[in-house]
């Protein structure tokens, strides 16, 4: 039985140029990026979301402050 040792060339192939596979791997990078930085329209339905949680917002502040006017009104009792 024969004891074999790597070459050089199959350790660290100086031939072996893979400029090509790099710069398509470089322009794929590029044009993935170009696609997550589109942002896309907003649709009906996320307006009909905002909208919604606008006036719930708006509701809630409205009853924030009718209560807290109900809780500081004194009406003709005045201060007793």
């Amino acid at each position: 039985m024969t004891k074999t040792t790597p070459k050089d060339e199959d350790i660290n192939p100086s031939s072996y140029n893979n400029s090509q596979t790099i710069d398509d791997s470089h322009s794929k990078l590029i044009a993935a990026r170009q696609e997550v930085q589109e942002d896309p329209k907003p649709t009906k339905y996320a307006w009909f979301c905002l909208g919604l949680i606008m006036l719930i917002s708006i509701g809630n502040q409205w009853q924030r402050y009718t209560l807290a006017y109900a809780y500081g009104y004194k009406g003709d009792a005045g201060s007793i």
